[in-house]
């Protein structure tokens, strides 16, 4: 079984990759010139809605972390429940399917109520 640090870990090491390979992409452009660039972008489609973000689902006694998915969709498909459920678990931090569940990279959004004056 995972553990949080181990997670963590594991998205820094990503994120790091990352921006080192978007420093090399930066590096060959400039390198190339501004054809390749425009033919890159062209060649590489974008990607619709919103970027998935790894969830763990967390045992309730314990704290560990028993699972990690890809998105919410993903959890929400191997649960066989609806993705607003566990995405209601992660925003207001409560059980889902008598499991706690959360964002991987350990953010917490918070999100401020609306109140309509009368």
């Amino acid at each position: 079984m995972k553990t949080l640090d181990k997670v963590h870990a594991q998205i820094e090491e990503q994120q790091s990759i990352k921006a080192k390979a978007t420093e090399a992409l930066k590096m060959l452009y400039s390198l190339l010139g501004d054809d390749v660039k425009k033919e890159a972008a062209v060649s590489v489609p974008n990607q619709r809605g919103p970027i998935p973000v790894p969830i763990v689902k967390i045992d309730p006694e314990t704290d560990e972390i028993l699972e990690m998915y890809d998105s919410q969709s993903q959890a929400a498909k191997a649960m066989s429940i609806a993705s607003g459920t566990i995405s209601n678990a992660v925003n207001h931090h409560v059980k889902c399917h008598g499991y706690y569940w959360r964002r991987a990279d350990g953010k917490t959004i918070i999100r401020q109520s609306q109140s309509i004056a009368i």
